[in-house]
């Protein structure tokens, strides 16, 4: 037998489902997918060693246009992660490594690559 909530009970379960912008649990259908990678991994690149950038499971920090954190999520060994975000401008940081500005569309996922530097030199 199926119980159906009272009108309010529903209304109340929906507006703890919903955020107010930035990550959530609900089922945002955008966001960002990415992948982190690392590098440079030789300190000399050749066209017999080309030496390119590798995967890298780090935390990704997704910050507001203005600074504020709204969410980290963590790439796996494969550099992959996907965060979903409500429409909006972002910025993904790891530990070292330039910002990464990300805008996201309604009802789209951004693609981003996140490079974490190594420091080889």
């Amino acid at each position: 037998m199926r119980r159906i909530l009272p009108l309010t009970a529903t209304a109340l379960l929906l507006a703890a489902c919903g955020g107010g912008g930035g990550a959530t649990t609900g089922r945002l259908d955008s966001g960002v997918r990415g992948q982190v990678l690392r590098g440079p991994m030789c300190p000399v690149v050749t066209a017999d060693n080309p030496c390119p950038d590798e995967p890298y499971a780090t935390d990704v920090r997704i910050l507001t246009a203005a600074g504020g954190q709204v969410a980290t999520t963590h790439s796996g060994a494969d550099g992959l992660f996907v965060v979903r975000l409500a429409p909006g401008h972002y910025v993904l940081m790891t530990d070292q490594g330039s910002p990464v500005d990300v805008v996201v569309k309604a009802h789209a996922f951004a693609q981003a690559t996140v490079e974490y530097d190594t420091g080889i030199r």
